[in-house]
């Protein structure tokens, strides 16, 4: 089920951006990325202050960190990502070590003395790479991946009382994207972009990268670092763990640099939004006319890893900005991830970042024509609740930590309203009188 409109014509709601990648020859970052200029510059994440949730308190059994990288400095010991507590305790991965010139991955519960070390045995290829580390409590393993590929593994006997397996670094206060805790050591020359940290292994065996990471039940932490502005990159978990650019709130020397990515196709493309309503998945896009562009396709994956095409949705032929609009009918019961496929006129092939919905999520909105209350129910909880106007800006946002509760909607203008699931990413619609 398919409609394409001209886009000023439609009312159009954007909760995610959609960006582009060419997914032939060299990795190229989404949207737009952090750049670390060698000079102490980075990122600090939680807690960024003693009341804060520490992201690393829920790091006790398996785990995923990874991103995208690209390493201009090419300086050894220059840091992806350095969790410290204290002198003893900490984790680290870097770029290159001073041997052998492949990424490090090392951590310790007993100081610098003797730091469990595991290499991978090839560099970083030019430009940016995809590199994750997974970590199997079952096993004692850690393993490098490289652009998809298994580069180095080890056995890390951490003990018991670690943070990996317990409350040691639960505490830590320099949790940094960029830059070492230990004096001596090069902060990072280069980008970062696609930032996620999970309590899963994600990847046992070699896999195809290529799409900005999506999130799921798994995810502790999620940077897009699509924000392109300002001192706070959002965490886009949900789980509001907060990424500070530099050493302050404010604008400082210690603060990367937002820069934009460019692919080939990506400047017509605008946004990609999926979103359940009556168990059916609306997938919308918003596209300028481009004459490279021949079609869309729909992907569907429950694994964001394996997609395949539920849609081929030929461009618009005339010059303008248009919405295109598809109907899944018969989503897969539970996850269902979505990218759109744009293809030009001489074969190649660009993906969007793939969005997440959840079928089962129950979010119903009753009366749909309301005076002053509104009772929602919901599946989990807590669940963010926003309602947006019909100019898209939203009016209302709160918490549900029960799964019934009514809103309070009495002072809002009379008018048409969305009131949106951030949590399970479903919405529904009003009128309020």
């Amino acid at each position: 089920m398919k409609l394409t409109i001209p886009i000023f014509a439609a009312l159009f709601f954007s909760f995610s951006f959609l960006t582009s990648s060419n997914c032939f020859g060299q990795i190229n970052c989404f949207d737009s990325a952090l750049y670390f200029n060698g000079d102490n510059q980075y990122v600090k994440l939680s807690p960024n202050d003693a009341s804060a949730t520490n992201l690393l308190s829920t790091l006790n059994s398996d785990y995923t960190i990874e991103c995208m990288v690209k390493d201009d400095g090419l300086v050894d010991f220059e840091r992806i990502f350095d969790f410290s507590y204290g002198a003893n305790y900490f984790m680290f991965l870097t770029t290159s070590e001073n041997v052998n010139h492949v990424p490090r991955f090392a951590i310790s519960v007993t100081g610098l003395g003797s730091p469990q070390i595991v290499d991978a045995t090839v560099p970083l290829n030019p430009g940016y790479n995809y590199i994750a580390v997974t970590y199997s409590k079952a096993s004692s393993t850690v393993t490098i991946f490289i652009n998809g590929v298994n580069e180095g593994s080890g056995f890390v006997n951490i003990g018991a009382d670690s943070i990996y397996h317990g409350t040691d670094m639960h505490d830590s206060s320099a949790n940094y994207i960029g830059l070492s805790s230990f004096a001596g050591d090069p902060s990072l020359k280069g980008n970062i972009d696609e930032f996620r940290v999970s309590n899963t292994v994600r990847y046992t065996t070699d896999y195809t990268p290529g799409s900005p990471f999506t999130n799921d039940a798994n995810t502790v932490a999620l940077y897009h670092f699509d924000d392109g502005s300002g001192q706070v990159a959002e965490d886009a978990s949900g789980n509001n763990y907060l990424a500070q650019l530099g050493s302050t709130e404010n604008t400082d020397a210690n603060d990367p640099s937002w820069i934009s990515c460019s692919g080939v196709l990506a400047s017509d493309l605008f946004s990609f939004t999926a979103s359940i309503l009556n168990q059916q998945v609306q997938l919308n896009w918003s596209a300028s006319y481009n004459v490279n562009t021949k079609y869309y396709e729909v992907e569907r994956s429950t694994d964001a890893i394996h997609f395949n095409s539920i849609d081929k949705e030929m461009q618009s032929s005339a010059s303008g900005n248009y919405n295109y609009k598809y109907v899944d009918a018969s989503p897969k019961s539970g996850d269902d991830y979505y990218r759109l496929k744009q293809v030009s006129t001489s074969g190649n092939i660009e993906y969007s970042r793939a969005v997440h919905v959840n079928v089962n999520g129950l979010f119903k909105v009753y009366p749909t024509i309301a005076t002053s209350t509104l009772h929602v129910s919901v599946s989990q909880t807590p669940s963010v609740i926003a309602i947006f106007n019909t100019d898209g800006k939203a009016v209302k946002t709160l918490t549900l930590n029960t799964s019934e509760q009514d809103i309070n909607v009495a002072a809002l203008p009379a008018g048409n309203y969305i009131i949106r699931n951030i949590t399970s990413n479903s919405y529904s619609k009003f009128v309020k009188q």
